[in-house]
């Protein structure tokens, strides 16, 4: 029986199509085994569990280790602590994985007593951990809180200066603001020094060009403007903080972006 030439035409078609869509999956499978060999750390696809990518396990890590993890979906909310070797938390953030599934984000991290320590993310159903070591080198730095009592118009603007141990790194400024932000010990708090820093206030960025800093926080912080007396004490231990740790001579104060 004859085959008539419009059928031997689709058969012809039907043939080169499935060719075309074999040689594509082999394409996707071939390029996909290359991007996990030759690039682990830009495509890691999701496996349905959490993955702490960085910092490596055993790593010894700074002031504001970088930290990537993968979520088992996208839009999964993540916890990530650093915990020392007791598991006392020393710092937590948390964060919304994107569209691949990852997190990606730096934790300020306060001076550890211990030499190890632990970096968990924890999901709604997983909780994941890895050791570390943290980084040993130390430095002081200066911060600066008022002080309860005493005239009205001098306590607005008068700062005193306290000293803390931080971990040693590059950027001396931004630890010691993140320092000021945790607030006065109970020791310094017994002595009569306050602070104008709202609680939970978080710094969003820190920024130095040439003799400048531009020190970015959340909305947290319009909670401590509640009158010019709280404005000025808040700006002078911000700016004296800052400049005592950075050498600079210009402070920017933001809140959201916006200048204070």
């Amino acid at each position: 029986m004859n085959v008539s030439e419009p059928w031997r035409q689709r058969q012809w078609t039907i043939y080169h199509l499935v060719k075309l869509a074999a040689v594509l999956v082999l394409i996707i499978f071939a390029g996909q085994k290359l991007l996990r060999f030759a690039w682990p750390r830009l495509f890691v696809p999701p496996t349905g569990k959490l993955q702490i990518l960085a910092p490596e396990a055993f790593a010894v890590i700074g002031s504001f280790p970088p930290i990537e993890v993968v979520s088992p979906a996208p839009a999964t909310e993540v916890v990530v602590r650093i915990l020392d070797w007791n598991g006392r938390p020393l710092a937590e953030a948390e964060a919304v994985s994107d569209s691949s599934a990852r997190v990606a984000l730096r934790s300020y991290l306060p001076y550890a007593l211990t030499e190890l320590g632990w970096i968990e993310a924890e999901s709604l159903a997983q909780k994941i951990k890895t050791q570390v070591s943290f980084e040993r080198a130390t430095s002081t730095v200066r911060l600066y809180f008022a002080k309860a009592g005493g005239e009205p118009t001098e306590s607005c603007k008068k700062v005193f200066p306290v000293s803390r141990t931080v971990l040693k790194n590059q950027d001396a400024g931004r630890a010691a603001l993140e320092e000021l932000l945790r607030g006065p010990s109970e020791q310094e708090l017994s002595e009569g020094l306050i602070t104008a820093m709202p609680l939970k206030v978080k710094l969003k960025s820190f920024e130095r060009s040439g003799g400048e800093v531009r020190a970015d926080f959340d909305a947290g912080l319009k909670r401590g403007i509640g009158s010019e007396c709280a404005l000025a004490a808040l700006r002078r231990q911000i700016e004296e903080t800052i400049k005592a740790a950075a050498a600079v001579e210009r402070v920017v104060i933001l809140i959201e972006g916006k200048a204070l």
